[in-house]
């Protein structure tokens, strides 16, 4: 049995009750560390009640916020983070719990099993211009939701935009910038500049001077991002944070054409028209953004000679397996949080933290025998997705078939993460039966489409219109005989 010490010294848990050297921020069993950022860390657990895993993230306000603000940062942690928990959208990540456990500030969300735009970015360099399209346009969407409920995210970023292995989309952090920004229109440039919290290089440029911001602040982040995607740079840099800052506000923008040879003209008027000074002349808000997104990837489709895979094919690499506490051990930390036992002084001490124990040769046999299959059927499940959201296979195929092929990849996806390898692939092997028959199909229809339509357009000019000639030539006499005998 493989247990998870590391959490064990973790500085933001050590207060934070601990059981068979996993933790516990209720109702979650804490099992595994993901990330860890400026403003806290990122976990993953088991939710007890709802028994799914989610994501759970710890925030610390920063050192250098004052001692008046510090006192004030969790009642507006917990206003914006229910706030967002009100929002369900498919391009957002979701919120199901807001909650502060001895000092600890977190957040209970949705768990998304893939990584960032950031690491991809990072992984395979800069992103052809449609696949950085495609992901901006569900990260539009999903901001767009929030834009018509008076919600502006304020640190939009590849970072916080995520991209699941099925090829979902999905913006995280959700208001949370509001939480940590203490400005109040500040006057004095020097306090302004001193209490920006995060990254500053996607900031809009009226967002560096008071947090007090509308949707047009989103959309120059979005551009910003759909520029870093497409050229791995950015399109303002500083020789400190002043500098940028003055950079910014003041300096004109970048050469597009310059800096990203080789886009479409509209790729340019996008960007240009997001990433405008002044705000009054950007997209009004994310929605309208998302279907001028929408109306370049058609045009694009069209121009392209050769086509190119959608962003959901990039197969994320399965990196670490996670292995998940034993059901057994998930049951005991149940029964307590049930009957409220849960003893809270056992956190451990300094001295009684326990180093990490070595994994015997034969689990690490195991455990990169099962990360190869869930790879493999990770892998296929994406492609077989990818198959079936082709905007051909969408338009010609018949509905029935793809709602069952729809109903194979969810049942996939479910034994997949449960490593049911055998079920999962049972699965994907009547789905790839069911799409290759239907894409066969898809494909004579497409190409008797041109037939279909000239067999129309010869029946309506050798036979409708000669009926309606002769039907106005007989009703032309029968009134002509009425009125004139």
């Amino acid at each position: 049995m493989r247990k998870n010490y590391t959490l064990v010294q973790d500085p933001l848990l050590v207060d934070v009750p601990v059981f068979d050297n996993y933790k516990i921020l209720e109702p979650v069993l804490i099992y595994a560390k993901l990330k860890k950022g400026n403003m806290g860390a990122i976990y993953k657990g088991r939710h007890l009640r709802l028994n799914i895993d989610v994501a759970v993230k710890i925030m610390t306000p920063p050192e250098q916020m004052e001692s008046d603000a510090r006192t004030t940062f969790a009642n507006r942690f917990i206003r914006e983070a229910q706030t967002a928990a009100g929002i369900i959208h498919q391009n957002l990540v979701h919120v199901f719990d807001v909650k502060i456990q001895r000092g600890i500030n977190y957040l209970i969300m949705e768990f998304v099993d893939g990584e960032t735009a950031a690491e991809r970015l990072k992984r395979i360099g800069k992103l052809h211009e449609y696949q950085a399209f495609e992901i901006l346009k569900e990260a539009a969407e999903g901001l767009a939701e929030a834009h018509a409920r008076g919600i502006v995210h304020r640190d939009i970023k590849p970072d916080n935009i995520m991209i699941s292995r099925e090829g979902k989309v999905k913006v995280m952090d959700l208001g949370l910038a509001k939480a940590f920004d203490n400005r109040q229109n500040q006057k004095m440039e020097k306090t302004v500049i001193g209490m920006i919290m995060g990254t500053p290089f996607f900031m809009s440029p009226e967002q560096t001077f008071s947090s007090d911001v509308g949707p047009e602040s989103d959309i120059w982040s979005l551009g910003v991002t759909l520029f870093n995607l497409l050229s791995n740079k950015l399109p303002f840099q500083g020789n400190d944070l002043a500098d940028l800052i003055y950079k910014i506000r003041k300096s004109p923008l970048p050469n597009f054409k310059e800096q990203i040879p080789g886009l479409a003209d509209g790729s340019y008027k996008i960007l240009s028209k997001s990433l405008n000074k002044d705000k009054t002349k950007r997209y009004a808000d994310c929605k309208v953004m998302s279907k001028a997104i929408f109306s370049h990837l058609e045009r694009l489709q069209k121009k392209m000679s050769t086509p190119v895979d959608s962003f959901r094919e990039t197969v994320i690499p399965v990196i670490k397996q996670i292995i998940p506490p034993e059901k057994t051990t998930l049951l005991k930390v149940a029964n307590l949080l049930k009957t409220n036992v849960m003893d809270y002084s056992t956190a451990p001490k300094k001295s009684d933290i326990q180093t990490t124990e070595k994994m015997p040769d034969k689990d690490n046999r195991t455990a990169a025998k099962d990360e190869n299959k869930y790879d493999i059927m990770q892998k296929k499940i994406s492609q077989l997705h990818s198959r079936i959201n082709n905007p051909q296979f969408i338009k010609y195929a018949k509905t029935n078939i793809k709602e069952r092929l729809q109903n194979l990849l969810d049942q996939a996806k479910a034994s997949v993460k449960s490593e049911n390898f055998i079920e999962t692939g049972s699965h994907i092997i009547s789905a790839s039966k069911l799409l290759l028959a239907e894409e066969s199909k898809v494909k004579v229809r497409i190409e008797n489409k041109p037939f279909i339509t000239m067999f129309i357009i010869v029946v309506v000019i050798v036979i409708v219109i000669p009926i309606i000639l002769f039907a106005a030539h007989e009703l032309f006499y029968i009134l002509k005989d009425y009125f004139f005998p």
